[in-house]
């Protein structure tokens, strides 16, 4: 829109990270993807980076992967994902914990990604992960524990209310 104002700052920043880009013959810089094109550059990676901060930022990426069974490393910000019951089965299930599937900083996930990339028996274990994952992250199956969770709390008559329209 050109009403939105770009910070010099951050378009500077962009524009060297962009020139670093187009150098490393490894990475393509692609701009904006079709819903389309971003599943087949999924299924056609190796893995999946997940570098952000929130939940909510990184829940259509990380749909994406369950879905191309693209394995995933993850920000340490998104640590609190891995409270959830289906995250710790999915873990368990590969034969992985926490800190084989977060990253703290680009040393970490360096060495990370070179574990995993050199080690196919790694390799088959985030796949693992990501798939049993996404089998336990089904629509149907998070609609049913969402009934289950509001059907166990007391809700009053206006929170119902709330509820009915969602």
């Amino acid at each position: 829109s050109s009403s939105l104002q770009i910070d010099p700052k951050y378009l500077t920043w962009f524009q060297k990270l962009a020139k670093k880009i187009n150098k490393d013959p490894n990475m393509i810089l692609t701009g904006v993807l079709t819903e389309q094109q971003l599943f087949e550059y999924a299924k056609a990676s190796d893995l999946m980076i997940m570098p952000y901060r929130l939940h909510m930022s990184a829940s259509g990426p990380l749909t994406i992967a369950q879905s191309t069974a693209t394995p995933v490393f993850f920000s340490d910000k998104l640590q609190p994902i891995a409270k959830s019951i289906d995250f710790k089965s999915a873990l368990h299930n590969a034969n992985l914990s926490t800190t084989d599937v977060f990253y703290h900083n680009s040393t970490d996930l360096q060495k990370k990604l070179g574990s995993v990339l050199t080690n196919p028996t790694h390799l088959k274990a985030h796949s693992r992960f990501i798939k049993t994952l996404g089998t336990l992250r089904t629509t149907t199956k998070q609609a049913s524990e969402y009934r289950e969770l509001f059907a166990t709390k007391n809700l009053s008559s206006n929170n119902e209310t709330i509820l009915a329209r969602i």
